[in-house]
């Protein structure tokens, strides 16, 4: 058992050895004094006083209990035992654990903790003692801080907090500052704000460089907090011009600085350790398991994600060799730029299995895998080849696509989808020819573009004129010679000698093709289908769940795509499926929340409603850029002015087409853009939900002609702010400020 703890990858041997710790082999206790369960643990440190960590092995199946929230798991993630391994130090039990200002006294034990942060703290505390001889904690001209976490008397971690106005001058000379703004999850120490004055801090403090020991043989655990992270901000700096932030401000990342609320720190957290196992990295299960990881009040201590390939993949082995995974076709931006490899374990592998009985998933190599609570959200695939075991049409499966395509092999591509645009670019960007490639939509074209506007008026006067989004991209596969067919009910495949395909025949015409890739219909693939079905789930065209995302197993949960509700609830209008599969994922993670603080929600007759768009961005045939954002909803006004009162604005010119929708309250809830350039995606889709005021007086410059290109106009300067992350925010709260009847210029 010390064995297995020793030579983990998260405690070195300097940190826990056979001499300085306790293993407890039996913990009973009756119910009415759990509470008093760390009592006992201090009681064994008393009798050990030589002993620093104690040691508690669990069966898998057994139920969490109060006194594991002191402990942290350790279980190597490699491994699949039936018994879990906690640790806890005795500072964690005697609240030893202390956070204090740094001073020069402590460069000695900073500098074998990590040279390189020593370095930085060095700076910070010369950087203080010129701007004031004697500083001390109180003292509001304290511009930089460094402050350090003890357990005991041993120095485990810091941190370099900085005032707004030196980051600057601390990211200069700080190769380290970007930690902070790569990660997703860095946590931090609770009395840090305890010890600085609000003028020294104030309430959201800029954290410049951050470092802990790689041998962690940290006891404050349990007071680390996840600080949030920021969404991903475009800032044209040619534009900006003198006031563009500095180059040293923005740096080289994809995220906007970090803000550590001082509430945050000032609340408990609880350590929950139940083995919550996510099965499939869909967009659904990573915002599950990324709304989970940055929970504020709890630390999930076992949380597992199951997939056969993760977004961060460049390259997986098949065999003896290893396939390339190219990046995704649909909305390949934001959230694959950051991981979540310090709060996750990760198991690449893929589900065959599901043994309900022991609550345990068999994987592909014949492991098992433990869990108290599982989640499926591994979605729907296209079918891809036609007679083919190769499933879906994105990364994994691209790469095998286009290796089993010869020189001057035939693709047929046959779609009612925007998604086949995609696909056929990325196989034109892989060096397939165009020549090689037929396209054949059930519809016409400008129905792919159709966001399903409110008065079902598309092409008329007031609608978004997608013919000209329709042409434009029509044009564009003419000049590169892919051949496009449209409204294609029906075809027919011949095969050569019975076996292989050799052409599809499109009403009288026939096009030579060695590879017909069907994309009209998503579905789940068959091994899941099988696991699905030997564990007795109920299944009815796509796995049915309760209104709290519980399969006819209440130990399993299930969300996204491959589900739908009960048949009682008549909800098949409401579907995950038509909603934002992030959104979908958040509700699903708080469900999760609830179920783990006891808060098991009783089923309901009525289905979540989720509001946030969804987006769709690929890059279209050509190599034009393409964003729609849609309401998964629209309001059925009863008065029928109030229904004309809902309008596009449309404007075209050869670098974009620009399409923005107004509901009849003057609400942005509907976006199309078609850009020669790269969009700004992620400023873009903030504007969504906003009131056109807020965009300039959209409307009133619209119509007297004030702008001739919509996409130009919301991505100006002034748009800085309205598409900044945490400008919706600001608007929540000055709304609560507001008394209802007051009027407000904006």
């Amino acid at each position: 058992m010390f064995c297995r703890v020793i030579f983990g990858d998260r405690f070195g041997q300097a940190g826990l050895t056979n001499y300085n710790a306790i293993a407890v082999q039996l913990f009973a206790i009756a119910d009415k004094y759990e509470d008093r369960s760390i009592d006992l643990l201090k009681g064994a440190f008393e009798a050990f006083p030589k002993a620093n960590w104690a040691i508690l092995t669990v069966p898998r199946q057994v139920k969490h209990f109060g006194v594991l929230d002191y402990f942290q798991r350790v279980t190597p993630r490699s491994s699949f035992t039936t018994t879990e391994v906690y640790i806890v130090h005795r500072a964690v039990i005697h609240e030893i654990a202390s956070v204090r200002l740094a001073a020069e006294t402590d460069f000695e034990a900073i500098e074998s903790l990590s040279p390189e942060f020593y370095k930085n703290m060095k700076m910070s505390l010369i950087e203080g003692q010129a701007l004031n001889p004697t500083p001390s904690i109180s003292s509001p001209t304290l511009l930089s801080s460094s402050y350090l976490m003890f357990a005991g008397e041993h120095a485990v971690g810091g941190v370099i907090i900085a005032a707004e106005d030196k980051i600057d001058s601390l990211r200069k000379r700080k190769s380290q500052s970007a930690l902070l703004l790569r990660r997703s999850r860095i946590s931090l120490a609770r009395n840090i704000f305890a010890l600085g004055s609000d003028e020294t801090i104030g309430g959201d403090v800029p954290v410049s460089a951050c470092c802990w020991t790689r041998l962690s043989k940290c006891a404050t655990t349990r007071q680390m907090r996840t600080v949030p992270k920021r969404e991903k901000i475009h800032y044209d700096v040619d534009l900006f011009e003198e006031n563009s932030p500095s180059p040293d401000a923005l740096a080289d990342c994809d995220f906007g600085l970090l803000m550590l609320p001082k509430k945050l720190i000032q609340t408990e957290v609880r350590i929950c350790s139940h083995s919550i196992v996510v099965v499939g990295a869909s967009d659904t299960g990573i915002a599950a398991i990324e709304k989970l990881a940055m929970d504020k009040g709890l630390i999930f201590n076992n949380l597992t994600l199951v997939s056969a390939v993760f977004e961060d993949c460049t390259e997986v082995s098949l065999g003896h060799k290893k396939v390339k995974v190219e990046e995704r076709q649909i909305n390949n931006f934001g959230r694959k730029k950051y991981g979540l490899n310090i709060s996750l374990n990760r198991v690449r592998a893929t589900l065959v299995g599901i043994n309900s009985n022991d609550r345990k998933i068999i994987l592909r190599d014949g492991s098992e895998l433990p869990y108290d609570l599982l989640v499926l959200t591994t979605g729907k695939q296209y079918s891809g080849l036609v007679d083919n075991p190769i499933r879906g049409v994105e990364g994994l499966a691209f790469s095998e696509i286009v290796n089993d395509i010869s020189e001057g092999d035939g693709i047929f591509v046959r779609s009612n989808n925007i998604n086949a645009l995609g696909f056929i670019q990325q196989l034109l960007e892989r060096k397939i020819k165009p020549s090689q490639i037929t396209l054949a939509y059930e519809n016409d074209l400008e129905e792919i573009f159709d966001l399903g506007d409110i008065n079902k008026e598309r092409k008329l006067t007031n609608g978004p004129e997608l013919d000209k989004v329709a042409a434009r991209v029509r044009n564009e596969m003419r000049k590169l010679g892919v051949t496009l067919l449209e409204n294609v009910e029906e075809y027919e495949i011949i095969k050569r000698d019975g076996k292989n395909i050799s052409s599809v025949c499109v009403g009288d015409t026939e096009y030579e093709c060695k590879h017909l890739v069907d994309m009209t219909k998503k579905s789940v693939s068959k091994t899941v289908f099988k696991a699905l079905n030997d564990a007795c789930l109920v299944y009815d065209g796509a796995l049915v769940i309760d209104s709290t995302f519980s399969t006819s197993n209440e130990n399993i949960m299930a969300a996204g795509p491959m589900t739908k509700y009960q048949r009682r609830l008549y909800a098949d209008d409401w579907v995950h499926e038509k909603f934002n599969s992030i959104d979908v994922g958040r509700a699903t993670a708080e469900l999760i929340v609830d179920r783990v603080l006891g808060r098991v929600p009783k089923p309901d007759v009525s289905v979540p409603v989720f509001k946030a768009p969804v987006v769709t961005s690929c890059k279209l045939v050509g190599g034009r850029h393409y964003l729609s954002c849609k309401a998964t909803y629209f309001d059925r006004l009863a008065d029928g002015m109030k229904q004309g009162q809902a309008r596009w604005l449309v404007t075209s010119n050869d670098e974009c087409d620009s399409r923005i929708h107004l509901n009849p309250f003057g609400i942005v809830n509907g976006m199309i853009f078609v850009s020669r350039e790269p969009l700004n995606v992620e400023n873009i889709i903030r504007i969504f939900g906003l009131h056109e005021k807020y965009l300039k007086d959209l409307v009133s410059r619209f119509d007297e002609e004030l702008i001739p290109c919509l996409y130009e106009h919301i991505t100006s300067p002034f748009f800085a702010v309205i598409s900044h992350d945490r400008f919706k925010d600001l608007v929540h709260q000055l709304e609560d400020l507001i008394p209802l009847g007051s009027w407000v210029k904006i």
